[in-house]
């Protein structure tokens, strides 16, 4: 593919993820320049700074912005520098001769995962006015990834006839580590190899689980966009070990 037919592609997923023209996204990231505060940006739009904040950590992991500096707890973003003179473009118009085509383009939606619930709007927004700016949507999504590893620990412990009393009272580490023990068990005796760092290395995540619980709002607690998507790498690698290929060597359970 060539480097005109890359931009082309960029431009339009850019314009995709921003939605429609005036659109929150699409005001919020006119606005970044890599040096505006998302503080001074929701006072600019006369908006609230919890959703202002969203947007931009969104905007961020959908590719869109890069951290550029920060201002104490506060983060600043730039755009991508492809995107700096992104500019809308309708495509719902249509003429007298499109109409008639089977192929007329519907007006583009906005996903439902970028809309906030009320519950987690307000605690965003509170987190924000006394300070703790680490509450926000990627604090959300790791606190969710990490509590959904340890279910599914549990789940397969249960499963292999491990009572509900005994693994309530499980410490994180031991559940990883009897998960670990039947695994390998049940793999070596069907001749099935399963790398160890697949599993072991789960054990190492109850520290995080525990800033994310307990601390959150110190900065060294702060996830990053990298931290994220680690975590989403190592939750499809749990998945796959614990779930899908067990079923392989282990089908009755």
């Amino acid at each position: 593919m060539s480097k005109l037919s890359n931009l082309s592609s960029t431009l339009d997923n850019a314009r995709t993820i921003l939605g429609r023209k005036n659109s929150f996204a699409w005001n919020v990231f006119e606005q970044v320049n890599g040096k505006k505060t998302s503080s001074q940006i929701a006072k600019i739009l006369e908006k609230q700074h919890s959703n202002v904040s969203y947007t931009l950590g969104h905007l961020e992991n959908m590719g869109l912005l890069t951290v550029v500096n920060t201002k104490g707890n506060a983060t600043i973003y730039q755009k991508l520098p492809e995107l700096k003179k992104l500019k809308f473009i309708s495509r719902t118009g249509t003429t007298a001769s499109s109409k008639s085509s089977s192929t007329i383009k519907k007006p583009t939606i906005l996903p439902t995962y970028v809309k906030l619930s009320n519950t987690t709007n307000k605690v965003i927004e509170i987190g924000q006015t006394h300070g703790i700016s680490n509450i926000n949507q990627d604090w959300i999504d790791s606190l969710v990834i990490l509590n959904f590893m340890e279910t599914v620990c549990s789940k397969f412990l249960m499963d292999h006839g491990i009572p509900e009393s005994t693994v309530r009272h499980l410490k994180w580490e031991k559940k990883f580590s009897e998960m670990q023990s039947i695994l390998f068990t049940e793999a070596k005796t069907a001749n099935f190899s399963i790398r160890t760092a697949s599993v072991s290395f789960f054990k190492s995540y109850n520290g995080m689980r525990n800033d994310q619980d307990h601390i959150a709002h110190l900065p060294s607690s702060k996830i990053h966009k990298s931290d994220l998507d680690l975590l989403k790498k190592n939750l499809t690698t749990l998945i796959k070990t614990v779930f899908d290929e067990h079923k392989k060597y282990c089908p009755r359970i």
